[in-house]
């Protein structure tokens, strides 16, 4: 076996192309719900204030949404690819319904809760948490963003199947029109991660092109997750130094879309670190496997945190994590229950 046959051997027992297989995106996705719920957490906790670690922390959040974004472009376009036409036809009645059913139930439960406690909510928020734009649910924009998501993706697949190009372009033009609008009237948090999905789509569409870049060699593997990380720390600084301190509106411009950009470079630089064998296993733990089944709920109910008024800092976390773990439990079969509600009607359907 000459070098080159002996370096890619190495190589392949090093990596892994299944880096984005079930178990591996399940458990990312509950590492990275927690990541979201700390993102919350600590700075509201005040244990870090005035240091450089809050808005590190914070920045959390949307990062690990990120991700959240990517697999979910990612994820539908390998059913379709997987199950053509048969996935379109039942996409409405189980993709989009069971989304928008939990929703339903997340915007009665944060109700009654606002009710209980006391807290004021106006009914037009109240009427727009079945839409899009405000929400009583906490982190509800996610929800709400998704859906529009997969509506624009379902329209665009359904009308533009034939052509593979024109239905890229047409999601890529009409996601970006959505983050337009969102600069303009919608708070940051709503846009800011939704190169992601556009990422997710692209990847799943040409993942074999991808991965036959990646794997060339160790060397190359290396030499691209050195440049996402580089990429990523540039951007990521831009967005959070004030550059153009003398024009507010440029400066927001520069920012903002620096914090858009580096929202994909991170979802890239995190698939080069899962392709590591010694990452898989870490993720193949039992802990890491819990998370994955439980971080749909994790990241729904941490909304508690808003309702906790303790000044120790530490404490306040606690009670956090402790609330969120409650809510999860109790909570839980009623949730997979009504996200599978779509599904069991349309199996009975086609039974009968």
């Amino acid at each position: 076996m000459d070098k080159v046959a002996r370096e890619k051997t190495r190589f392949r027992t090093f990596q892994q192309k299944d880096y984005l297989d079930l178990q591996i995106s399940g458990a990312l996705k509950g590492w990275l719900a927690v990541c979201v719920l700390a993102s919350h957490a600590i700075p509201a906790a005040g244990i870090f204030a005035g240091s450089i670690i809050n808005p590190l922390v914070a920045s959390l959040g949307y990062l690990s949404v990120s991700v959240f974004f990517f697999l979910s472009g990612f994820g539908i376009m390998a059913q379709w690819e997987r199950r053509k036409e048969a996935y379109l036809d039942c996409f409405l009645r189980t993709r989009v319904l069971s989304h928008y059913l939990l929703n339903v139930f997340l915007i009665v439960i944060y109700s009654l809760f606002a009710i209980f406690v006391g807290k004021n909510f106006s009914l037009i928020e109240f009427l727009q948490s079945f839409a899009i734009g405000s929400t009583i649910v906490s982190n509800g924009w996610y929800m709400q963003v998704l859906l529009l998501f997969y509506l624009l993706w379902y329209v665009c697949a359904k009308t533009l199947a034939p052509s593979k190009q024109a239905f890229l372009i047409t999601v890529s033009v009409l996601v970006l029109g959505y983050m337009i609008v969102g600069f303009c009237f919608m708070t940051s948090t709503w846009w800011e991660s939704s190169l992601s999905f556009l990422l997710g789509i692209f990847w799943q569409r040409n993942k074999e092109k991808i991965d036959n870049i990646i794997f060339k060699s160790k060397k190359q593997w290396i030499v691209l997750l050195c440049l996402s990380v580089i990429s990523f720390s540039g951007f990521f600084l831009l967005a959070n130094i004030n550059l153009l301190s003398g024009n507010a509106f440029l400066n927001t411009i520069v920012r903002m879309t620096a914090k858009s950009i580096s929202s994909p470079i991170f979802v890239a630089l995190v698939l080069f670190v899962c392709m590591s064998l010694p990452i898989k296993w870490f993720l193949s733990w039992p802990i890491s496997r819990f998370l994955g089944n439980v971080s749909l709920e994790i990241y729904v109910h941490q909304g508690i945190r808003n309702h906790v008024s303790v000044e120790n800092g530490w404490i306040y976390i606690m009670f956090v994590v402790l609330g969120t773990a409650l809510l999860v439990v109790f909570l839980r079969p009623i949730i997979r229950f009504i996200i599978f509600i779509p599904k069991k009607v349309l199996l009975l359907s086609k039974a009968t």
